[in-house]
């Protein structure tokens, strides 16, 4: 869910992430990981709703941009296994 509680995400198992509006539930974007196998993956907003984060089953973490579904970055886990679980966390640390 965002921090706004006006979208969620869920791994939907068919092509991947999609963001559902929370008012009534209908799915408005998809963010395709083409994935291998139908594990259930985790999949969270970031940097106060802006990004997409999820894992996948090839070892990498995807993250997108949530409005324009621009794959930003992946993250290298591992060759062999999957990415169930993942966690974000938006943290500013001001130096003076």
């Amino acid at each position: 869910m965002d921090t706004n509680h006006k979208f969620f995400l869920i791994d939907n198992v068919i092509n991947r992430f999609s963001l559902h509006r929370m008012s009534d539930r209908s799915c408005i974007r998809t963010y395709d990981t083409n994935p291998a196998k139908t594990y259930p993956k985790q999949v969270e907003c970031g940097e106060d709703g802006t990004v997409v984060v999820g894992g996948s089953d090839n070892g990498l973490v995807y993250i997108f941009n949530k409005t324009s579904r621009i794959l930003l970055q992946t993250l290298w886990h591992s060759e062999i296994s999957q990415v169930q679980t993942i966690t974000v966390s938006s943290y500013f640390h001001e130096v003076n």
